[in-house]
């Protein structure tokens, strides 16, 4: 948040790798390589994170 102005980045999009046999989409979550700020706070605090998770 910058002067009362709330910015927002995406964290994951969704990666189509085509169709299955009845038609339904596949694909997967893909990372943005994006952290957000608040994982900081969550760490300072104990709260355990699996970084893991932002990386592709």
């Amino acid at each position: 948040m910058e002067v009362d102005v709330i910015s927002m980045q995406d964290i994951f999009y969704f990666k189509q790798e085509g169709f299955d046999d009845k038609g339904h989409v596949r694909g997967r979550y893909v990372s943005t390589g994006f952290i957000p700020k608040f994982f900081d706070d969550l760490q300072r605090r104990g709260i355990r994170v699996d970084m893991s998770i932002f990386r592709e």
